[in-house]
């Protein structure tokens, strides 16, 4: 990052949205509490599915069940953001729920950047960083710049709120 002097950078709408987004919501109920390591880390109210994941992470040998799957669009990504995808991880924070206020940190979000891809929002759905509320609408990449930051998010739409999260260099 160049700039570090921010919490959200709209970067800019994914091309190939529909085909991600009619691929995310084929996924079951079985597919999304499949890994349940990551809820204790942030949030019990999340769910976690890991698309690349470096090794010896938390999610082991299952950090890969759904790489080919989402594999394409891995790469269209890493196209359009001139970008390498270091991990990737689709998060399903259900209606109602919220990720309490916390701080990321390690060596890893220090050196990467981190973009969300909302799929599915709505306008209830507000992500804090400090003292910064945005509502991120679906499609579009923002980075967010919240690695040593308290940062939170609320849901309080009808229906679960879907962010693809990339970590990029």
């Amino acid at each position: 990052m160049e700039n570090n002097n921010f919490n959200f950078r709209y970067i800019s709408k994914y091309e190939h949205f529909n085909a991600l987004k009619d691929l995310v919501l084929k996924l079951g109920d079985e597919d999304w509490r499949y890994f349940k390591d990551r809820n204790t880390i942030a949030s019990q109210n999340t769910y976690t599915m890991p698309i690349i994941y470096p090794p010896k992470s938390i999610f082991s040998e299952q950090s890969h069940r759904h790489t080919d799957m989402f594999s394409g669009h891995i790469n269209l990504i890493e196209s359009q953001l001139s970008a390498t995808v270091k991990r990737a991880i689709l998060t399903n924070l259900p209606s109602g729920n919220s990720i309490s206020r916390h701080k990321d940190t390690g060596d890893f979000l220090n050196k990467h950047s981190r973009v969300h891809l909302p799929i599915v929002t709505n306008e209830f759905c507000t992500f804090t960083v400090g003292d910064e509320i945005e509502h991120i609408p679906e499609g579009q990449f923002w980075e967010i710049n919240n690695t040593g930051k308290y940062h939170s998010v609320v849901n309080d739409g009808d229906f679960d709120r879907i962010h693809l999260i990339v970590d990029i260099a």
